[in-house]
């Protein structure tokens, strides 16, 4: 369920005047979203990752940017839809810009408390995965060194003895060209 939705529902059932249905929330959220994250997703190449005490400060910035981008979605998508005079329930541009907000809070205090369970979830669901890829990688590596070595003189390249095997290379060319030292 969008945030826009959520908030204007939670509202709506608080009993709180001014509110429309789910319908229109939506409607409003889809408009609104587009345009907001579009405009957000350029903004939020300022978050850089870091480490420690950095990345507690980020996390609360990120926090703020969820509510920001769900605010600025409330009001772009209340306004563009009665711009265009699409029936939206009678909502205005502050209500939707409260809906988008309190959605946005919610949002953020979800993904606060989810996103170290999904990370652990995924961790341990595909750590077989990386197991195997890794253990792959190695088979590959060893079996093409065998395949290397079981084809002796034939092979001409870096690695161990491949300056002898370049310099016997070389003789063998000047002896049948006829070029002496």
């Amino acid at each position: 369920m969008p945030p826009r939705m959520v908030g204007n529902t939670v509202l709506r059932k608080a009993h709180i005047s001014g509110y429309t249905t789910n319908a229109h929330a939506a409607a409003i959220g889809a408009t609104g979203t587009c345009t907001s994250v579009l405009m957000g997703s350029l903004a939020s190449c300022m978050f850089p990752s870091g480490d420690g005490q950095q990345q507690r400060a980020l996390r609360s910035l990120k926090s703020l940017y969820t509510v920001l981008v769900y605010t600025l979605a409330g009001i772009l998508g209340c306004a563009i839809l009665r711009h265009y005079h699409v029936d939206i329930g009678g909502i205005d541009i502050p209500h939707s810009a409260g809906a988008g907000t309190l959605g946005g809070v919610i949002l953020s205090i979800g993904l606060a408390f989810a996103e170290p369970v999904v990370a652990t979830v995924y961790l341990i669901i595909l750590s077989p995965f990386f197991l195997a890829t890794i253990i792959g990688f190695q088979w590959v590596y060893v079996r093409s060194n065998s395949i290397w070595e079981q084809r002796g003189g034939g092979y001409y390249g870096y690695g161990e003895g491949a300056d002898a095997q370049l310099a016997h290379l070389e003789q063998e060319i000047r002896r049948k060209i006829g070029i002496r030292d």
